[in-house]
């Protein structure tokens, strides 16, 4: 059984997160704050963990520095009702592997994790958009690099169509 790890401080978000997952069939850990969540992911290496970027103590992005400082390997989806692409940039250039934008539906969490989780170690070692053109000019500017790219650490997301209406499908707070 997989494990996943709901760093957040809002209880209400732990307790909706927690049924969701289970029903999906998840082992699902709790941390209410960055400090708790840091001990947590040490003793029981979660395959994924979810991280809320405005908490009280630590934040979600220092969290996320510590966590790759000691585990460079760990699946981290960042979640914020806050967030700005800036946000979002930085927690990609951090490691994390996605960012979800509060309130998160329950098709949108349940595909990243499942895309998370799938995603294979070998393509954390991949080169990226510079790498891969050795003729490429630095001195302009690099326009394959788009949002998509930075806030997924450069994976693609799948071709099939995505139904992801405003807000068109269940949420939770």
């Amino acid at each position: 059984m997989r494990t996943i790890l709901v760093i957040d401080d809002e209880a209400s978000i732990r307790e909706s997160l927690k049924g969701i997952l289970q029903d999906e069939g998840y082992r699902v850990l709790f941390a209410g704050d960055g400090e708790t969540g840091l001990n947590v992911l040490r003793d029981e290496s979660p395959d994924l963990a979810l991280l809320d970027i405005w908490m009280p103590g630590i934040d979600g992005l220092e969290t996320l520095r510590r966590i790759k400082e000691f585990n460079p390997e760990q699946l981290v989806i960042m979640m914020s009702g806050h967030g700005t692409i800036d946000t979002a940039v930085e927690a990609t250039k951090y490691g994390a592997m996605a960012f979800l934008e509060k309130p998160v539906t329950l098709q949108k969490l349940l595909r990243a994790v499942e895309q998370g989780l799938v995603k294979p170690a070998a393509s954390s070692s991949r080169p990226g958009p510079l790498a891969a053109n050795p003729h490429h000019n630095h001195h302009l500017p690099d326009h394959s690099l788009t949002v998509e790219a930075a806030m997924t650490g450069g994976a693609m997301l799948p071709t099939v169509p995505l139904m992801l209406g405003p807000q068109a499908e269940q949420s939770f707070d």
